[in-house]
């Protein structure tokens, strides 16, 4: 959800901004001519995912080994 104070400090319309969903969330299915393009199955589902950055765990997360 975006801030509705920054957004209005700013002037900007949420109307024009992206909705925030989770990186597991399917966002969209791949279309019959983009899977013919680019050797995909038609239909497959495409998921919002993360940045690179931000899927980098942060160091005192049990996912980083500190060995």
């Amino acid at each position: 959800m975006w801030s509705d104070e920054l957004t209005r400090l700013f002037g900007v319309d949420q109307d024009n901004l992206l909705r925030i969903v989770n990186p597991w969330n399917v966002i969209g299915h791949v279309p019959e001519a983009a899977a013919r393009e680019c050797g995909l199955k038609a239909g497959t589902s495409i998921a919002a995912g993360y940045g690179d950055l931000s899927a980098i765990p942060e160091p005192e997360s049990e996912a980083v080994s500190s060995d």
